[in-house]
Parts: structure tokens; C-alpha cells; sequence
């Protein structure tokens, strides 16, 4: 099913991982790390998603993908042959209760293939910070607001969380004001047609975004037309689907239960 309306005909495997991801938001071993009852994930950036490794129940370590817009983990076919899925394990964590299983293509990416996703059905059920420069993810158990040793970030700015895990929030384009979600599981910055027309930009790549008082360049773009911007942008005001390339110089930190973002300090 072709779920874009694209300028070309011809559709990238990473495009249409892409328009999975979209739909999803609608609807050798690692030993246990923790601090102060915070748990350590090692995090790369790879194929410019968010990557962590994954123990398989035959010991083999897999790559999953982290994503804050799907709701339940999803796990390759040919991942999920190594074991029961129940124990997939992210840092002695269990990750795969609620794991679906899907064909290996879905999960390939400008051919790279990952194993899974590691969804917002973990993720939200903790406090979490997103530090690429350290190499690490931290995730803290809900509770009173989290301090992230060795990270300088900026003041909270608010979030407006839908059913549940998915984020939005406002930022710039460029100086124009959008709303945008914020889903870590793509692997660029996306916006709609009226953002096209008012900002008029070409390349493969946006000048300045403005996130919580921080600005960053030389992100990657595409414009789509997805039908899931038309219940975010009913109005035609422009929206925009912000993803994990922000993360790639600076860390970011995210709190489900209250419904902030920071990012790193200017």
C-alpha cells in the first residue's frame, strides 16, 4: 500500500519505514548497569536512528532501534527465531512482554537492517535521558524529577502527551512557529507541504531548528505527504515530525509523567 503521495515514484525502504512509524503513533552479553537506581543502556547513533544493543535468549546481541511514537516493541522475524521473545533483554531489562513480531524488511533501513524497536511502551515508563556524545541512554524510575550527572541541560519546556507516550511540542523553523511530534524513531526532520510553501527551502538538509531554546543546523529533511498529518494539521498551519538527529550532538532528556523536554545547554 502506498501510504505517501511523493514527488517522485520511486519509494526508499527507509521512506517506508518512515510511514510505518507514523502509523504506529495513531493507534557478547551486556551485565545489568545501574547508579542510584538508574539503569545505563549503551546508545549510538546508526543510519542517523537512535541504536541500542538487545540480548536475544541465545545469547546473541542484537540492534534494536529506539522509538518514543510506537506503542509496543517490535522484533524482526530472523531475530525473533533465536529465542523467546519474552527474554529479550536491554541492559537486564525485559523488553519483549509485549513484542510483536514483523518481516525483517520493515526493519531495514537504507540496507542496514535492525532487529527491532524498543518502543514508548517502555520507554514512557521511566524517566530518560538520551546522551549520543557519552554514549549512553539512562533511564530512571518515575518519580521526582531526575538529575542527570554529567549532562548541563537547559530549562524544562512543556510537552502535550496524546494517549498516553506520543509528544508534541512547538519549535522553529527557520524563525517560523510550528508544532511539531517528537518521535525518536525517525531518522530525520519531516514536514508537510505548508511548511514547504512558507519556508520554500531546497537541499537535503534545514538551516536552524529552535527546540526549547536551542538551535540546531544541518539537520536532514524531506517533505511528505502523510495522511496522519491531516488529523495534526487539519487546519493547514503546517506540522512537522521532529526526529532523532537532534540528539546527535546533544543530549536530551524526556519525562512522560511531567510532560517535559530538556535539551542540552546552548
Amino acid at each position: 500500500m502506498n501510504l505517501f503521495k511523493p514527488r517522485s515514484a520511486a519509494l526508499s525502504m527507509s521512506r517506508l519505514f518512515v510511514a510505518a512509524s507514523v502509523i504506529f503513533m495513531t493507534l557478547p552479553g551486556m551485565a545489568r548497569a545501574q547508579h542510584g537506581g538508574i539503569l545505563e543502556v549503551p546508545l549510538a547513533m546508526s543510519m542517523n536512528h537512535l541504536a541500542v544493543p538487545v540480548m536475544a535468549a541465545d545469547g546473541t546481541e542484537l540492534q534494536f532501534m529506539l522509538s518514543t511514537g510506537t506503542p509496543s516493541t517490535l522484533i524482526s522475524e530472523s531475530a525473533a527465531a533465536k529465542g523467546a521473545i519474552a527474554d529479550l533483554m536491554m541492559a537486564g531489562l525485559p523488553i519483549g512482554n509485549d513484542a510483536q513480531v514483523i518481516p525483517d524488511a520493515n526493519l531495514e533501513v537504507d540496507g542496514h537492517q535492525f532487529d527491532g524497536i524498543v518502543s514508548a511502551s517502555i520507554l514512557s515508563s521511566y524517566d530518560v535521558l538520551l546522551d549520543v556524545p557519552k554514549g549512553r541512554m539512562m533511564m530512571r524510575p518515575l518519580g521526582p524529577p531526575a538529575e542527570w550527572q554529567g549532562v548541563e541541560l537547559g530549562e524544562p519546556v512543556a510537552l502535550r502527551i496524546f494517549h498516553g507516550f506520543v509528544m508534541a511540542t512547538d519549535l522553529q523553523l527557520n524563525g517560523h512557529d510550528y508544532m511539531a511530534q517528537f518521535e525518536i524513531g525517525i531518522n530525520k526532520v519531516i514536514v508537510n507541504e505548508p511548511v514547504t510553501q512558507t519556508l520554500g527551502f531546497e537541499g537535503e538538509t534545514i538551516g536552524a531548528v529552535t527546540v526549547a531554546g536551542r538551535e540546531f543546523g544541518g539537520l536532514p529533511v524531506s517533505h511528505m505527504e502523510i495522511d496522519v498529518f491531516e488529523r495534526w494539521d487539519p487546519d493547514g498551519n503546517g506540522f512537522v515530525l521532529l526526529g532523532a538527529p537532534i540528539a546527535r550532538d546533544c543530549a536530551i532528556a524526556i519525562s512522560w509523567i511531567r510532560a517535559e523536554l530538556q535539551v542540552c545547554a546552548q
